[in-house]
């Protein structure tokens, strides 16, 4: 039996002494004092006490008292007089403990400090070396220190090695105390518990899960050895050493850049001052960095040379001369690409994906992938699906585990471009438009004269609130509930043969953000655009992101109510369409889009993440009953869609796995009647679904309930 359980007649008596006090007293403002503040207690059973005055009705919360700890009393009445608690340990085996309890009056409390001595004195949790940790029992804290290989400030993670093994400090809860002193080569300290973490593909990682206790920054290392890029391939991995090359490829999004100085190539990583450089890191440029080697191997077997360090210098180099480069067809690359030359191709564009510049280029002879070309800075914005491109790249057939192997082309440099309607050139050039309009609500701008205002713009400049009219030529991103704005280009005319002019980020109608139900935008909208203009990084001018709005969507100028399943993205008219929303969940997005079957912009939801399962509220029209949906799971992983009616379970189904889901959206599917299902359930405006087994992710599209 606990100490608690003795004192229930010392706290009959307690309120015995509170109602001999008779009628209610005013007693003033609302305090509670304790004295002493803090009791401290042998190794022995034993009690002490403490007094106190309460001008409230007091009361300690059971729930949270240590059960080696009981009170006289738990709570009492408000008095002006001395109360008294006795306070009660029991023996103590173990190691030195405390505990704090609170004693609320009204809108006011004070803590009492309880400490007792134990047997086995003060608690040290142990260090130990990182080897010694990944054998521990996973519940167990120890402390851990070694020497930061690479660390990720965006995922909150850094690896540290001691020598005898490495191991991922993972999300610890004081990151933010610390970021700005994580760096590479750094010495990190961190307390907490071991825990192996294997993703979908098998491959396992070691990781503490707990604090950082201390980061000690690294010395300056002087007298480092410049050594070629083959030779620093066969370093130790611990000592720093300094390579530079010419740039062959690069990636802004994952922040790394290859170099190849003649003797090998290494993948300078992540390095920690990336942002200072990233502007000058172009495809030819002469790198230089400092830092130590590392083989990273991916989940597919596939292995890595690369530096994790820091970048010393960037370096215009000699302009890669693509003049000379073989023109060459789809159909000639694929059968006998020289992974090492360069090629000249050009094509028509399909599938073009905005966030990595990539793209589906197709000739007479096939189609081929563009990955994410090196000069995408200057083509993003340009760039659009059925124009014609003209590229020198190189060939790559690219490797996926559970997938056939995919022809590529990659390091790619966009050497000119032409829209519907336009004259080859090397920008994209299009029919000028004469400059019309003051930029007045009555007297609107037209496509060239917002180029003309945006362009007269210092770089990042913003104008002042004007306004901008014409009909939608171009749609680069729709718009979608997770950011609540669109990216679209418009011209005087719908078409992409004039002046275009770039409405980036704007918002919706009577500039709100735009959520599922509200209409989309689509090529021959007439819009009348509201907000400031900008001429970004100095040669790109458009409306400044979220600084702008639709003002008038085809005569419309009033957003109204979002109506569940009229929204046109969702794919209505078509065997795909959804008269269900999604919303409110964990690890899911509903604003993925997927060409299904050969029917474009069909909305789906998905759900679940590499590492997480998902979930979502469905809400359905007023006593549905039955729900028919397609569902899929991720590429190569087969899952389970638990679907609930208020807490309870009532359906549960065990989608196939679909080669097109996978990578990022949009995705392209084929679906057959064995990937539909139905459901069926109690009259109800909500359902929630979640992922559930092994693999955690899964998508839903095409969802009608009746």
């Amino acid at each position: 039996m606990k100490l608690r359980n003795f004192f229930i007649a010392a706290v009959v008596g307690l309120f015995g002494l509170a109602a001999c006090e008779g009628v209610e007293q005013d007693l003033g403002v609302a305090k509670i004092s304790i004295d002493p503040l803090e009791l401290s207690f042998p190794k022995e059973e034993s009690s002490l006490q403490v007094t106190m005055i309460a001008t409230r009705d007091w009361n300690v919360s059971v729930n949270t008292l240590p059960e080696w700890i009981a009170l006289s009393a738990t709570e009492g009445k408000a008095s002006a007089k001395e109360q008294t608690i006795t306070v009660t340990v029991e023996k103590n085996d173990g190691n030195d403990r405390e505990a704090a309890i609170v004693i609320t009056a009204g809108m006011v409390r004070a803590t009492l400090t309880v400490k007792q001595a134990g047997e086995k004195g003060e608690y040290v949790v142990p260090t130990v070396t990182i080897a010694e940790f990944i054998k521990t029992d996973g519940q167990t804290e120890y402390i851990i220190s070694g020497k930061v290989t690479s660390v990720n400030t965006d995922y909150q993670y850094a690896y540290i090695n001691d020598g005898t093994a490495e191991v991922e400090v993972y999300k610890p809860s004081n990151w933010g105390e610390y970021v700005d002193k994580i760096k590479i080569g750094a010495t990190l300290k961190a307390q907490g518990v071991y825990t192996k973490y294997t993703n979908q593909s098998g491959k396992s990682y070691d990781e503490l899960v707990g604090v950082i206790l201390e980061v000690e920054e690294k010395a300056p290392q002087t007298d480092v050895e410049t050594v070629t890029c083959a030779e620093f391939i066969k370093t130790d991995g611990a000592t720093e050493y300094i390579i530079s090359g010419k740039v062959t490829s690069m990636n802004t999004d994952y922040k790394y850049a290859y170099i190849n100085d003649g003797t090998a190539e290494v993948e300078v990583y992540q390095p920690t001052n990336w942002s200072e450089y990233v502007d000058k890191i172009k495809v030819g440029s002469i790198l230089k960095a400092q830092g130590v080697y590392t083989k990273y191997t991916n989940a597919s077997g596939k292995s890595y040379d690369e530096l994790v360090g820091v970048i010393l210098s960037v370096e215009e180099g000699q302009t890669e001369d693509y003049s000379n480069a073989p023109a060459i067809t789809v159909k000639e690359i694929i059968e006998k690409g020289d992974e090492s030359t360069y090629y000249k191709l050009t094509g028509t564009v399909s599938k073009f994906n905005a966030n990595y510049c990539s793209f589906d280029l197709t000739d007479a002879t096939g189609t081929i992938y563009v990955y994410s070309v090196d000069n995408k800075a200057d083509w993003t914005s340009k760039i659009t699906d059925g124009g014609t491109v003209t590229l020198a790249g190189k060939y790559k057939l690219y490797k996926k585990e559970g997938k056939e192997d995919q022809p590529e082309i990659v390091n790619a440099v966009i050497l000119s471009f032409q829209s519907g309607g336009d004259q080859p050139g090397t920008g994209g050039d299009e029919t000028p438009s004469d400059p019309k309009g003051t930029g007045t609500q009555a007297d609107p701008y037209n496509a060239a004269a917002a180029n003309d205002a945006a362009s007269a713009l210092e770089a990042g400049a913003k104008s002042d609130v004007v306004y901008v009219s014409g009909k939608i030529s171009s749609v680069k991103y729709q718009f979608d509930a997770n950011h609540g704005t669109a990216t679209f280009n418009i011209s005087d005319d719908g078409t992409t043969s004039g002046s275009q002019f770039t409405c980036y980020s704007v918002l919706y109608l009577e500039n709100k953000a735009w959520v599922s139900g509200y209409s989309e935008v689509k090529v021959g909208d007439a819009v009348v655009i509201c907000g400031k203009l900008t001429n970004y990084q100095g040669n790109t001018p458009e409306t400044a992101s979220k600084e702008a709005y639709i003002y008038s969507l085809n005569g419309v100028t009033e957003a109204g109510e979002p109506t569940p399943g009229d929204d046109p993205t969702t794919g209505d008219d078509t065997e795909f369409a959804s008269n269900i929303q999604w919303s409110a969940g964990t690890n899911q997005s509903y604003s993925e889009k997927a060409t299904v079957n050969g029917v474009a912009n069909v909305a789906v939801l998905k759900l679940g993440t590499g590492k997480a399962t998902g979930s979502s509220e469905l809400t359905l029209p007023a006593g549905s009953t039955s729900l028919t949906f397609y569902a899929i799971s991720w590429n190569g992983k087969p899952s389970k869609l638990v679907f609930k009616n208020g807490g309870t379970e009532v359906a549960s189904v065990e989608p196939a796995a679909n080669s097109g889901l996978a990578n990022t959206s949009p995705y392209t599917l084929t679906v057959t009647d064995s990937d539909k299902y139905t459901i069926t359930f109690d009259a109800t405006t909500t359902l929630t679904v979640e992922t559930s087994g092994t693999n955690t992710r899964c998508a839903i599209f095409g969802a009608i309930a009746k």
